[in-house]
């Protein structure tokens, strides 16, 4: 081998800047041999091979009678502290029992500074330790020159490599490149090691969550057969993972709901980078139908759609307490109601029926003595009857309003409005735009407002005239309830006066969707009352 320039002339100790960190370049192949150099990258080998042959290598190609790898720390890859080739098992025992510390002698010096540290008498150099214990480490070692290069990963210190030699000799400069190609290797397969460890736990962790989901977690190839499916599918579908893998998604689709299913999958494959969701049914192994939900988004290779990829969730327990909220929605609807038909009937009704028997009482006590007065009493008894009448038919029409379903908001305010002047005479000028559609929710809420609103006026306002407005403005829709009556003032407006629900009851229902209401009036100027609410409000 050729022989190369060495590093300066003075006897002593040297360092070698390695501020980057390991990345000199390696010597060629031509200069070491191919057959010599090529064992350093050898493929498929674990770490404790490759550090061990890392070891072995830099004996062989520096030419010195021991060589070492120091780690910072124990991994499962790498369970040793250290690595050596040319110790003797007397010293090799001594060096397993130290544990590596990067604070102290030349290896510290070495990882501290980020410098490759020579010396060729390390017996007799102060900066390292104590004399005794370089008296000791040269001892066991039996070693006079030491050369220790440290090894970095993205983290920080890896460890380091260092070679003795028991005669005074100087490092030549292709020899320390050599050094720091070996230890830039290792520290690559020491970071690589690291690495695959964080991906394997990071693969544990996924695999366990997807195994104890309690969605159903699936793949597909782009031909729609099952490429992996988790242990639930065995609890929620009756087919086990070993079962589905392998087959075609369709035999999942349940008659129930399969042309939406299909529909629903062309959509998808049209599109698969957009993440689709629906709710159908799936067959269950013995055939009947399970309700889920189904999220599915595309799989990509290379910008080319492979295959899909989601989760199946089951919806029966979601879809059973749904209902039971709608029923208890309905029985709160119905108890509020029952109280309002209670509250009428004792304004109203009751009141019209206690008056006509006084006025009977009255009549009785008449018919014998005074014939003429007793008949205007009975005339009297008549017209509460049919006042009642009147006011029972006009309840059962407030409580069931069958025709907002089947004419609309507007059409269910003109019949309510025209019943209202048939009842009490007071005239009820509607207007009204095209609104448009309106959730059967909303409508009800806009409908009970108008209604307890014009109530309210009947009863309280003595006016001789009410008008009901109501407007579409983009996405808004209000509705106006004026009259010109006595007024009020609105700071009493949760008093008695207001009827059942009264101004808190229409706020509420404007809040419930989101709108707000707003009243202007006074004593004696009459009363007008505003609500706005959202057009596609959801109540909340």
């Amino acid at each position: 081998m050729e022989q190369r320039p060495r590093i300066g002339q003075r006897r002593g100790t040297e360092e070698v800047d390695l501020s980057n960190k390991n990345s000199t370049e390696a010597p060629t192949t031509e200069a070491v041999g191919a057959e010599d150099w090529g064992g350093v990258v050898r493929p498929g080998c674990c770490l404790p091979d490759l550090l061990q042959q890392v070891v072995d290598d830099a004996r062989r190609l520096l030419q010195v009678d021991v060589a070492i790898v120091y780690l910072a720390e124990l991994t499962e890859d790498s369970p040793c502290w250290s690595y050596d080739s040319g110790l003797s098992e007397q010293a090799r025992e001594l060096s397993r029992r130290e544990q590596f510390d990067l604070n102290q002698g030349m290896s510290g010096l070495a990882i501290k500074t980020g410098r490759v540290v020579v010396t060729d008498d390390y017996a007799n150099d102060d900066r390292f330790l104590t004399p005794e214990q370089r008296r000791l480490n040269a001892e066991h070692l039996g070693t006079t020159s030491v050369v220790a290069v440290p090894m970095f990963g993205q983290a920080g210190p890896l460890g380091v490599i260092c070679a003795f030699d028991r005669e005074h000799r100087r490092f030549t400069e292709f020899e320390l490149a050599l050094l720091r190609s070996l230890a830039a290797h290792s520290a690559s397969a020491i970071e690589n090691a690291r690495l695959s460890r964080g991906l394997e736990a990071a693969e544990a962790r996924y695999r366990y969550l997807v195994e104890r989901s309690p969605d159903v977690v699936w793949s597909t190839d782009a031909e729609g057969r099952f490429t992996f499916v988790n242990a639930t599918s065995a609890r929620l579908l009756g087919w086990t993972p070993e079962e589905l893998i392998g087959a075609d998604s369709e035999v999942l689709h349940h008659p129930s709901t399969d042309e939406e299913l299909h529909r629903q999958l062309e959509a998808h494959k049209r599109r698969p980078e957009a993440e689709m969701l629906c709710r159908g049914n799936l067959r269950h192994r013995d055939g009947h139908a399970v309700p889920v939900e189904l999220h599915m988004s595309g799989i990509y290779a290379d910008g080319r759609w492979v295959g899909s990829h989601g989760s199946v969730r089951d919806t029966a327990e979601r879809d059973r307490l749904e209902r039971e909220l709608r029923a208890q929605e309905v029985e709160l609807a119905a108890g509020r109601e029952r109280a309002y038909l209670a509250q009428e009937l004792h304004d109203s009704v009751t009141q019209a029926l206690f008056g006509m028997t006084l006025t009977s009482r009255a009549a009785e006590k008449l018919i014998a003595t005074d014939p003429q007065a007793a008949a205007e009493k009975l005339a009297q008894c008549r017209e509460l009857a049919q006042e009642a009448l009147a006011e029972m038919r006009a309840l059962i029409v407030e409580m069931r309003p069958g025709s907002l379903a089947e004419d609309g908001l507007v059409g269910a305010l003109r019949k309510h409005v025209a019943a209202v002047e048939g009842r009490t005479g007071l005239p009820v000028v509607l207007e009204a735009d095209e609104i448009g559609s309106l959730t059967p929710e909303l409508e009800e809420a806009l409908y009970r407002i108008c209604q307890e609103a014009i109530h309210n006026v009947v009863k309280h306002a003595a006016a001789h005239q009410a008008g009901i407005q109501l407007r579409r403005e983009g996405s808004r829709v209000s509705v106006t309830i004026s009259d010109d009556g006595i007024g009020f003032d609105p700071a009493t407006a949760a008093g008695e006066r207001t009827g059942h629900l009264g101004v808190a009851g229409m706020r509420t229902r404007a809040e419930r969707f989101g709108g707000r209401l707003e009243i202007d009036s006074s004593p004696g100027s009459g009363t007008r009352l505003s609500v706005e609410l959202p057009a596609g409000g959801a109540a909340t």
